[in-house]
């Protein structure tokens, strides 16, 4: 048994510096206030955990506690074990002083949520606090491979957990004081709340402290390596430039010297395995795709969604040995959202062996990336694939993932290698119906390619609306089906309806940071909650989002006959629900505030923080600073303003939609002109957000000097156009043949320049991390300006003359797929972006710089003509004069059935 978690004033010396020594100081001070069975729980609870460890814990936790209401407590929780298992893994690896350490981090604080889970209101608290304290975790991804050769970073982030040990050594010795519970009647949840923070101060701003020292080292430690790294290329240049001189030397040297040398060559030889073995599952996939499933986790009430494990259609579905497929389906709003989380907590804690996977993706409708088949697949890949995975053949393909563009063939191959290594490999994928129906097909085309092959141990789990269920079946026709619209849902809307009226009465109010009075609900008449009951339960009609707005409409109500009256006159249907909700917008006089946020949270391509939605709002097309006067105050009552229709994630602090159906219906025309305000259309709002992108990345707060000064590159034709082209006889090979006669060393010259811009990349990626301290939106608008503007147009867009300049790859700070000679010489690279993007206006731009030799303009509209589209041959058709390239593009066109471009060429003279 540990010293350690016994208490003892004894502890191990360290071998490696002493790096854990603050680590181990407070596990053993953690120790010594527990009492004898809570050692031997410790004992018993300890262990290095796996990556579903943090996963697994939360959802027992809750699964043990079936009486309490409300949303899930542990998965507030969650974020932070998740940091903690990390961090104990790759302490476990690299930290030999004292092999107990890992597994006595993760067991403390497991231990303390278990102590803490028996005071019901405390235990609430503490998950709150957890929640709050994840932002300051380092971020595994940033230290992973610098930990192992920076020992002043290993002590810096040995430190930071020690302070949560510490934090959870008072945390337990708060349970020991019955006094802080005693009034809980009388004072109320948040009373406790507010008390334990005052409490726990001086830890949380410990771990605030540690958390900005971990930082500096992670900077530090970053800087070291990378000058490390330039001084070893040096030297390796040198003696390889001088070899024989070098033979000699290391003739005459001593026997430690070669040694020495042997050693640093074999731990550098380590590091670059270990980064290269990252970097090539990270080529992979990067998605996060855990982010939107703790979403779902947390907005879950318990002991809600569990009734499916109890149908046979379920159990066969997880007990068959063979390939299985199941299928849920339901209406908007009907709470698939619970089921898919729920099922991935069961699959977890279910798991009976070491080689079975449960593997998911949870793409969002505001999430344009998670709504593609490739991004899909390659995240369940990744999820299946450790570093030490990265061997033989794995290797081999996952090399071919750094190259820009690989094909679905490739991407199918290697899943299917990657489920043959496993006795049962699970896949949960949720809102099929938010794909586009040509990739949702694509994405049903692999899945179904893993399901038909030979022993294959795939189960699929997918959901979607009932609209999208015809063509699952067709793809899978003997699949086990459930839909949400049945009595079982009724009775999960029944209780939840409920006990959340119960929980929103008073102060028991679910413990937030900070107490919402628009959340809670105040009667004079004890007896109008069970009306308010029977009325939602009465007009759900299966809905649960219903039920949540209602619900919020009425704790807004001012007195009991306003409640009453809100009964009498509840909407119909979730479209009635939001006019209803604008309405009440346009009373509390927000509306203008709130259109334009409703535009923003439609049409960015990601999930804005509260930060940087603040710093967006204050930016007008065209002016070059920000408008103080403009920005946002108390921008955190998001809610408020937009009656819900928008909700603000309290971890993340992330601003969305609360749900699909509310963007849709503000898309659609509404049925009240007096809404008309509230109405978004979408290429104008992604146009908008275009303009403020490219005014603010020209604002007068990035006036730098980061200059961009690549090789030039030579001309050369687009043979990834002409390649991509559908065969007509006899007439792309010739294309083929005529290009490849021209700058045949181009490639090599375009891989030269791509060497020189990484010798700048360091100064230019960190001036800009130092201005995105100040700046939260900045990261947002070098990542996605360039998407944001394909819709810019010579006199409609204000920025029209700043963008022109952007996009040529000569602008200090905004980022783009090529350099300034690669768009001018109209590279591969920059065609393949066009495609992939559909971004008209840059395709203009491309083809203004010079004139297109006939070739290429014969090459392009062959390509353009087998897409069909009609916008690029339309200006196509005044580059190819010949009759010859009018002639192709009637082909192409006519063999693709793109009857519109046929026409448009015929009307063209193209020659039949």
């Amino acid at each position: 048994m540990s010293v350690i978690a016994l208490g003892s004033t004894s502890r191990t010396v360290n071998t490696d510096g002493s790096v854990t020594k603050s680590l181990e100081i407070a596990l053993s001070e953690f120790g010594s206030v527990l009492t004898d069975n809570e050692r031997k729980q410790l004992q018993q609870i300890k262990g290095v955990p796996d990556a579903a460890a943090a996963l697994v814990f939360t959802a027992k936790l809750d699964a043990s506690n079936s009486t309490r209401r409300g949303k899930s407590i542990g998965a507030r929780a969650y974020s932070m074990l998740q940091s903690i298992q990390q961090f104990s893994t790759i302490v476990e690896t690299f930290v030999s002083s004292h092999p107990d350490i890992a597994a006595l981090v993760w067991g403390s604080v497991k231990l303390t949520i278990l102590i803490a889970a028996n005071i019901t209101s405390y235990f609430e608290s503490l998950a709150d606090l957890f929640m709050n304290l994840n932002k300051l975790f380092p971020q595994f991804d940033e230290y992973q491979l610098l930990f192992p050769n920076s020992p002043a970073l290993r002590e810096s982030i040995c430190r930071f957990h020690a302070s949560i040990v510490q934090l959870c050594k008072q945390a337990i010795l708060l349970t020991r004081q019955p006094c802080n519970f005693a009034n809980l009647e009388t004072e109320g949840v948040w009373k406790i709340t507010t008390d334990l923070r005052s409490k726990l101060r001086p830890q949380i701003e410990s771990i605030q402290s540690c958390a900005n020292d971990v930082k500096k080292a992670i900077a530090l430690a970053k800087a070291t390596s990378d000058r490390k790294e330039q001084e070893c290329q040096e030297q390796e240049r040198k003696r390889a430039a001088k070899h024989r001189k070098q033979l000699s030397i290391f003739a005459s040297r001593s026997q430690k010297e070669l040694e020495s040398t042997r050693e640093w060559q074999m731990q550098r030889d380590q590091d670059l395995l270990r980064e290269k073995k990252t970097k090539l599952l990270d080529s992979l996939s990067t998605y996060a795709h855990q982010m939107n499933f703790h979403q779902a986790r947390k907005k879950r009430h318990v002991n809600t969604a569990t009734w499916l494990f109890s149908t046979p259609e379920f159990a066969k579905w997880k007990d068959s040995e063979a390939p299985s497929v199941f299928i849920l389906t339901g209406k908007l709003g009907s709470g698939k959202t619970d089921f898919r989380s729920s099922v991935i907590d069961c699959l977890f804690c279910e798991r009976t062996r070491t080689d079975e996977l449960t593997t998911f993706v949870f793409p969002r409708f505001d999430d344009s990336i998670s709504l593609s088949a490739a991004t899909v697949l390659r995240s369940i890949i990744r999820q299946s694939l450790k570093p030490d995975d990265i061997t033989g053949e794995v290797e081999r393909q996952l090399s071919g993932f750094e190259t820009t563009y690989v094909d679905m063939d490739t991407i199918d191959k290697l899943l299917q290698h990657c489920v043959n290594k496993f006795s049962t490999f699970y896949i949960v994928i949720d809102a099929l119906d938010e794909f586009e129906k040509e990739e949702r097909n694509v994405l049903l085309r692999s899945l179904s390619s893993i399901i038909s092959i030979p022993n294959s141990k795939a189960k699929l789990f997918l959901v979607g609306r009932s609209s999208v269920s015809t063509d699952i079946r067709r793809w899978f026709p003997a699949s086990q089906e459930k839909s949400t619209n049945c009595r079982e849902v009724q009775a999960d809307i029944e209780a939840y309806t409920r006990e959340t009226i119960t929980l929103r009465q008073g102060e028991q109010l679910i413990p937030q940071e900070q107490v919402i009075p628009q959340e809670q609900l105040i009667l004079q008449d004890p007896a109008l909650a069970q009306e308010i009951i029977e009325a939602l339960i009465d007009g759900a009609n299966g809905m649960f989002l219903w039920v949540d707005y209602q619900i919020a409409e009425i704790c807004e109500c001012t007195c009991d006959d306003e409640i009453r009256e809100v009964l009498r006159t509840l909407p119909k249907n979730l479209g009635e629900t939001f006019d209803r909700a604008m309405k009440r917008i346009v009373k509390r006089g927000s509306a203008k505030t709130a259109c334009h946020i409703f535009q923003w949270v439609a049409a960015t391509k990601r999930a804005l923080t509260l930060d940087m939605l603040r710093e967006a709002l204050s930016y007008e097309p065209g002016i070059p600073y920000s408008i103080a006067g403009k920005r946002p105050n108390g921008l955190e009552r998001i809610t408020t303003w937009c009656e819900n229709l928008v909700r603000l994630d309290e971890e993340l602090q992330i601003v969305q939609f609360t749900h699909r159906s509310v963007l849709q219906h503000l898309l659609e025309q509404p049925s009240d002109s007096t809404l008309q305000s509230f109405h978004i259309k979408l290429e104008e709002a992604d146009h908008f957000i275009g303009e403020i992108c490219v005014t603010y990345l020209n604002s007068n707060d990035f006036k730098t000097d980061l200059i961009r000064n690549p090789a030039a590159l030579p001309t050369r034709l687009p043979n990834y156009i002409i390649e991509k082209t559908v065969e007509v006889e006899g007439v792309t090979s010739r294309i083929m043949r005529m290009t490849q006669r021209l700058h045949p060393q181009s490639h090599q010259q375009s891989t030269n320049n791509k060497e020189s811009m990484i010798v700048i990349k360091n100064s230019l990626e960190d001036s800009k991390a130092t201005l995105q301290l100040g700046h939260p939106f900045l990261e947002y608008a070098l990542d996605y300006w360039l998407p944001h503007t394909r819709n810019f147009e010579e006199g409609k867009s204000i920025t029209w003359n700043l963008w022109k300049q952007m996009i040529r790859g000569s602008h200090g700070l905004a980022r783009t797929p090529w350099s300034q000679a690669e768009f001018h010489d109209r590279v591969p690279a920059v065609y393949e972006w066009i495609d992939k993007h559909d971004h008209f206006a840059v395709f203009l731009q491309i083809v203004s710089i010079a004139g297109l030799s006939s070739t290429e303009g014969d090459a392009l509209m062959c390509h353009y003509a087998v897409l069909g589209r009609l916008n690029y041959i339309n200006i196509l058709i005044n580059f190819v004069k010949h009759e010859k390239g009018l002639l192709l593009g009637l082909l192409y066109a006519a063999k693709g059935g793109h009857l519109e471009v046929v026409q448009r060429l015929l009307d063209a003279k193209a020659d039949v």
